[in-house]
């Protein structure tokens, strides 16, 4: 019998050991069920846990030291424990898979970790073929972002490529994976190859800047291979398959000549693939400081889409009587139809209201601030057209007298009143203590919580806003307001398919919710679903044909379909609305800069800086339409 029939060869012995892992049940819980992968280092495995209800998946990894005498198992067994305790704590990030369990078995190691359902990028970059430099500008945003929290917890990845980054089916996105420190258990001791305070080099090639092929990662090693996955995403071209050209004279990759991209962005991913780190972007915080500062410096048009309202929309209208001042029912009056009481207290307080407008109306050019944070406008109260005040909170509910005596009634009443007020002049802290000495005395008054969160929805403290609306929720499941708010929460934390369920859900209650229209029209503009974003403003204008925010993210979205007389009569028909519309009027200044109309261009910025004269956006495109007219 020859040598070779007598030993089996290296593949097969690779074959026999999965195959003997299939199905065998790790740490009393863990059952394999398939074989995900694995090289050198170990393998990895699908398996599910039978000690939890409906046997949950989760991934195990198999780390096999390549020498299993006492000495180095003692060492090994050291630093897997360190690493996984690396690895828990980087689980803590929603987008990082949770560690749950390591544990040696048979002078082996296990991490189970949590199973990521989704598609990994590099099909969604074979599929996509070349991306736009928004879409890339949004994965450079997402992958950073996950970055800069590992390399606050001074881990370096190693290992970031397409193939390990997931996008995950319930939420759509980016989860970072397969951490080189699992990597790095093996080879520090289980290969034997730690010299000279080097590591063997671990990654892909294509994604390794120089440094990390020859044993040295850094924290810039990550930037390079987020700004190559970029580079691919923009051209094409695969740089696992050494695709990516390189300038013979300098040796840098050679790419601008295969991409849409403008020369901001290009200079970004260049300064994240340079080839000497030193001159390489040192932290992930520096690159996306720079693509805000670029994103606020282009011309685009701004959307307003945070429509969160203050005012029940079934008690809008074009009547004064519906004006701030209303206040709560005081619970003798509980049996009265609110209605008809809604009419009265508008009749009485009508005069006030008359006083206040004169005021309301000079703020009117505040309502939508500029938020650096996510580089879009933010609205700090619902649309206020020319047809009706600026809106307040909706009617408080009737306060039952079997739950409160009549002077506790009235105080809540009374710190509902106040708390609104506070809302309606931008003092949103103290609206939340307002809120909290009424729920003090009522803890079931959805209204307060509702207050609450639209409160720390424009304190940007949307953690807080989606508890408060969940608890107002918990009290009433149909309540449309605290949908639709939540929603707003989400989107501010780019959770955009979760905010679109939530918009969905206050539209299935309230199917006429024009505001719910808009902002669901404005996420959908923010996923670049710009159809259906066109379809969702017109529903809002068919229900409520005289809301200038409609119109205004109508034109929007029309700009970036590049279809420039539609959005320039879109922008017309929201100033006619709202003379005073600011946002309106630099977009309209953008759309007439597309069109290469500098002259009407510059005009529509200076309406929007007489109105408000420090609103940088209209500004900052003044100069460049002048810079343009010039040349």
């Amino acid at each position: 019998m020859s040598q070779s029939q007598s030993q089996p060869s290296e593949q097969e012995v690779y074959l026999l050991g999965v195959y003997q892992m299939l199905g065998k049940t790790l740490g009393g819980r863990y059952k394999i069920i398939s074989h995900l992968g694995g090289g050198g280092y170990g393998q990895t495995y699908l398996a599910e846990d039978i000690h939890l209800p409906n046997h949950p998946r989760c991934v195990v990894k198999q780390l096999k030291p390549q020498t299993k005498d006492s000495w180095n198992l003692e060492i090994a067994s050291r630093l897997f424990n360190t690493e996984a305790e690396v690895l828990y704590k980087l689980g803590s990030h929603s987008q990082i898979p949770r560690l749950f369990a390591h544990f040696e078995e048979n002078q082996e190691f296990y991490l189970v970790q949590e199973f990521i359902e989704g598609i990994d990028l590099s099909q969604e970059l074979a599929t996509q073929q070349q991306m736009r430099e928004s879409q890339v500008i949004l994965l450079l945003q997402e992958i950073l972002e996950v970055l800069e929290f590992v390399h606050q917890q001074l881990v370096i990845h190693r290992d970031i490529n397409p193939r390990n980054i997931i996008r995950r089916k319930h939420d759509n996105k980016l989860v970072l994976i397969d951490f080189g420190a699992v990597k790095q258990i093996s080879t520090r001791v289980f290969n034997g190859q730690t010299q000279g305070g080097k590591t063997v080099a671990i990654g892909t090639p294509g994604y390794m800047p120089i440094e990390q092929v020859n044993g040295n990662p850094r924290f810039g090693s990550d930037i390079y291979a987020v700004g190559i996955i970029a580079v691919q995403a923009l051209t094409g071209l695969d740089p696992s398959r050494h695709q990516l050209p390189k300038d013979p004279k300098t040796g840098e990759i050679y790419w601008r000549n295969r991409a849409m991209v403008s020369p901001e962005i290009a200079n970004i991913i260049d300064q994240m693939i340079i080839s000497n780190f030193q001159n390489r972007y040192q932290a992930a915080s520096e690159v996306l400081k720079d693509i805000k500062s670029v994103q606020i410096s282009q011309i685009q048009p701004q959307v307003i889409i945070k429509n969160i309202g203050l005012q029940d929309p079934e008690k809008i209208s074009n009547n004064s009587s519906d004006s701030p001042g209303i206040s709560p029912l005081p619970s003798s009056n509980r049996n009265k139809s609110v209605k008809s009481l809604r009419i009265w207290l508008g009749l009485v307080t009508i005069g006030a209201i008359l006083l206040l407008f004169k005021v309301l109306a000079s703020n009117q050019s505040k309502l939508f601030e500029f938020s650096e944070k996510s580089n879009k406008p933010i609205a700090n109260s619902s649309p206020a057209t020319d047809s009706k005040q600026a809106l307040i909170p909706p009617l408080a509910s009737p306060i039952p007298e079997y739950k409160l005596s009549p002077s506790r009634a009235n105080r809540v009443a009374r710190y509902i009143k106040q708390g609104d007020r506070l809302i309606e002049s931008g003092e949103y802290e103290r609206a939340v203590t307002t809120y909290n000495n009424a729920l003090a005395i009522k803890p079931a008054y959805e209204e307060a919580y509702w207050g609450q969160c639209y409160s720390f929805d424009n304190l940007q403290r949307y953690a807080e806003a989606i508890a408060t609306c969940d608890k107002a929720l918990q009290l009433n499941p149909d309540y449309y307001k605290a949908w639709w708010s939540k929603g707003y929460a989400l989107d501010a934390l780019k959770r955009y398919d979760e905010a679109l369920a939530h918009y969905d859900r206050a539209l299935k209650i309230k199917p006429d919710f024009a505001e719910a229209w808009i902002n669901k029209g404005a996420t959908l503009t923010s996923l670049q679903r710009y159809e259906e974003a066109l379809a969702a403003y017109a529903q809002a204008l068919k229900i409520k044909p005289d809301l200038p925010e409609a119109l205004n993210n109508q034109g929007a979205t029309l700009n970036r379909l590049q279809r420039y007389q539609e959005a320039l009569a879109s922008y017309d028909k929201a100033l006619k609305l709202k003379p005073d519309y600011v946002q309106a009027w630099n977009n309209r200044g953008i759309v007439l800069m597309n069109l290469k109309q500098y002259q009407e261009a510059i005009a529509s910025y200076d309406k929007a800086i007489r109105l408000k004269p420090d609103y940088q956006p209209a500004i900052e495109n003044r100069k460049q339409a002048q810079q343009l007219l010039g040349q």
